[in-house]
């Protein structure tokens, strides 16, 4: 049974939460969900911790899907607290986050750990707890890796969060590629050019506005950038390869679209056996590595005649995915 001066002290925080209409930092009010949730405060006139949450964000005058947010991310943040600390990352409690982390970002950090290796995850955490990661780049992030879950979610109370622990072969080969983008990412586009560009987007799956009749090309990413001096915007197209052992006729189909829709073409290895090197690919199309975070030129990519014929169609398909 819960003690009569903790009821009291609950009563009282949520009082004062309700009164104030959701203007307490998110902070605040989710940590007044976790003690009703662990004191069983919920019980004296509900038949669920849900049915209690449900009538108390009406309390709040705050949306039913912001204060589950609210909850689900302190909640989280107590077990990243613990496993951070385990590998000897100090973090302060959440109360002395709140201008720093919001529960949007915790909470796109909790479906990153399920897929992202734990060496690259704590650096992640780390740099999204001291605020020095935009928003952005934390969603990227995301879309980058969520493909080696294969589309499965959690959804619902009870339902068993899907997670990486032993990787299939493709599986393997998705963690990769996301390594690989966030390594791109993370780069502000200073591995296409020798100049720093001005202005960079990295776009992850695109689709080009397609003619009638035209096929959905696969194209791994896309990076938009304006390169100093003449500060003109470039589309440089990815094609992401595990390595350069073998580089079919099929392989070098998948180039065709990156040529079509982008100014420039590139392909990215995870890794790459400079002895074997990859003689079928086309001299102009630009040659990368991943090398752990970073990201090593090969070869620089170059215009021919017939680079970015289609080049609006993807310019027209980005405009229309960052209107959606």
């Amino acid at each position: 049974m819960t003690n009569q001066f903790v009821i009291k002290d609950i009563e009282r925080d949520l009082e004062v939460l309700s009164l104030a209409q959701g203007q307490h930092p998110w902070v605040h009010i989710a940590l007044a969900v976790l003690e009703v949730e662990r004191s069983g405060y919920w019980q004296k006139s509900f038949r669920s911790f849900t049915e209690w949450l449900v009538s108390y964000s009406a309390k709040l005058g705050l949306k039913e899907s912001s204060l589950w947010r609210y909850y689900r991310a302190a909640k989280y943040y107590k077990v990243l607290s613990m496993t951070l600390e385990k590998e000897g990352i100090f973090i302060p409690s959440l109360i002395h986050l709140e201008n720093k982390v919001s529960p949007e970002n915790l909470e796109i950090m909790a479906k990153i750990e399920r897929v992202m290796p734990e060496p690259e995850f704590m650096k992640l955490a780390k740099s999204v707890l001291d605020g020095t990661i935009p928003r952005n780049d934390l969603r990227k992030t995301w879309f980058a890796y969520r493909q080696a879950l294969g589309g499965r979610t959690a959804r619902g109370m009870g339902v068993q969060i899907p997670i990486i622990s032993s990787p299939s072969p493709q599986e393997l080969a998705h963690i990769l590629e996301g390594k690989i983008l966030t390594a791109l990412l993370a780069s502000k586009g200073s591995c296409l050019s020798d100049s720093l560009p001005s202005f960079f987007e990295l776009f992850i799956q695109p689709i080009p506005e397609l003619m009638p009749g035209e096929r959905n090309p696969h194209i791994d990413a896309v990076v938009l950038v304006r390169i100093p001096p003449l500060n003109l915007l470039e589309l440089h197209g990815i094609e992401i390869k595990s390595h350069n052992f073998r580089f079919s006729r099929q392989d070098i189909g998948q180039l065709k679209p990156l040529e079509s829709y982008c100014d420039y073409a590139w392909v990215v290895f995870g890794s790459y056996e400079s002895k074997i090197g990859v003689t079928s690919i086309p001299e102009h199309i630009g040659l990368m590595v991943a090398d752990g975070e970073d990201i090593k030129v090969l070869r620089a990519a170059k215009k021919v005649d017939g680079s970015g014929v289609n080049v609006v169609q993807m310019y027209k398909g980005l405009i229309g995915k960052t209107k959606r």
